[in-house]
């Protein structure tokens, strides 16, 4: 019997001794060892190395100031590595978010930084001048004809043209001393959606108005790129002379330096008798609204 006891326990000793060496031969088969599975060749390459930076091409980093934003005749910054010393070989694109509107910048001045012989890249900067007519949408640099970067441009508002009236086919009357028929008038320009507050100059004082952007406010077909913003007038307005046109400009806030637009002039008769009013400028006639009007 003891006998018998000593053979079944030599013998499950044994057994379990087979089992830790197969273990230990075969391992984990976490593909390193011994590659995807059991009997496939062992995993030792490294793996590739990373691509080298690109230390040769152009590229745009930065555009000052922040936000990017500007009017005609103002000036950005333009940072990054590789730009060509020649002025011409740098251009500087102004683009419309419709694709409708494309200016070039004027470029006065490129700096290139070369005292490091060890820099990724020679540092760059370029002083560009905001076209006349900018719309928002992105500047772009292309440096020797190659697109080299761009960033998110928001042009200040531009104001073209006013419309009085439903139909547009009205002006605004002083009424002693009520605006009739309403006190709402249309704007029309460019770069208008981020407009956000009016002023209003009777020639006496000025005084804020409430502002409504977006589409949907007018009617009329509005040529491409071009926007309306409704300006209702404030209380208490009255022109300071029989003619005196309202001159109305309009402000963006973008996050940064508030944006405004120049001032544009809106006439205003005096109602003298039923059905009569006072003169008018000619300039209220062709080419203050859009066509289709």
């Amino acid at each position: 019997m003891l006998n018998a006891d000593m053979s079944t326990r030599t013998s499950r000793i044994f057994l379990l001794a087979i089992f830790a060496l197969s273990v230990f031969i075969g391992g984990c088969d976490t593909g390193h060892r011994f590659g995807a599975g059991f009997g496939d060749p062992p995993v030792t390459a490294p793996p590739d190395p990373p691509e080298p930076p690109d230390c040769i091409s152009p590229s745009l980093n930065n555009v000052t100031p922040d936000p990017v934003q500007g009017t005609g005749g103002s000036s950005l910054t333009l940072e990054g590595v590789n730009f060509d010393p020649v002025l011409q070989q740098n251009r500087v694109l102004f683009r419309s978010f419709s694709n409708q509107t494309i200016l070039e910048g004027y470029v006065t001045n490129v700096t290139i930084d070369t005292t490091d012989p060890n820099a990724c890249g020679a540092p760059s900067f370029l002083q560009v001048v905001v076209p006349s007519g900018v719309r928002s949408g992105t500047v772009e640099l292309f440096v020797n004809g190659v697109y080299s970067g761009a960033d998110v441009f928001t042009g200040a508002p531009e104001l073209v043209g006013f419309a009085v009236g439903d139909d547009g086919d009205t002006i605004f009357q002083n009424a002693g001393g009520t605006i009739v028929p309403d006190n709402v008038v249309m704007l029309y320009g460019y770069n208008l959606s981020s407009v956000t507050g009016a002023n209003v100059d009777d020639g006496t004082t000025s005084q804020a108005a409430d502002v409504e952007t977006g589409t949907g406010l007018v009617n009329y077909t509005l040529p491409s790129d071009m926007e309306a913003v409704r300006v209702t007038l404030p209380l208490g307005i009255v022109p300071s002379g029989d003619t005196s046109p309202l001159s109305i400009s309009v402000s963006a806030d973008t996050g940064g330096l508030p944006l405004n637009s120049s001032a544009i002039q809106v006439p205003l008769a005096t109602v003298l008798a039923p059905g009569e009013f006072s003169a008018v400028p000619p300039y209220t006639v062709a080419g203050l609204i859009p066509g289709g009007v």
